[in-house]
């Protein structure tokens, strides 16, 4: 399992798509390089890079559904990260994370711009179909 991890100077950001790079590590923890942002945003070539890398796994604290849908499509699981979570730190095995959630779920923080935030464990996203 590589993961990527939405990074300025090794602090995990926010937003994804606007990421100056990408700390990869794995599961552990261990910090396995870092990949520069390929640029262009939602519709630039994030996906890809990400693959050519062998990432399996995006942590996040925000996606926008048009990243998610495209991340999803190349095969790359994207997770919510635990609050307090942040690089270099272990993460909680991929398989206690069962199913991805919608606002409604319960434990779902709404957030001013749509998106939410899961308290307490890792939960895999998917995109609507």
């Amino acid at each position: 399992m590589l993961i990527a991890i939405p990074v300025d100077a090794d602090r995990f950001i926010a937003h994804v798509a606007r990421a100056p790079g990408f700390l990869l590590q794995d599961a552990s923890g261990h910090r396995m390089g870092h990949l520069d942002a390929p640029g262009g945003g939602c519709q630039g070539p994030l996906p890809t890079a990400l693959c050519q890398r062998g990432v399996t796994h995006l942590m996040v604290r925000r996606i926008g559904e048009h990243m998610l849908a495209r991340l999803n499509a190349a095969g790359i699981d994207v997770v919510y990260a635990e609050r307090g979570w942040q690089p270099g730190h272990p993460v909680p095995s991929a398989t206690t994370a069962a199913r991805g959630r919608s606002d409604s779920d319960k434990g779902a923080e709404p957030m001013h711009n749509g998106h939410t935030r899961q308290p307490f464990i890792m939960t895999h996203i998917r995109g609507k179909s």
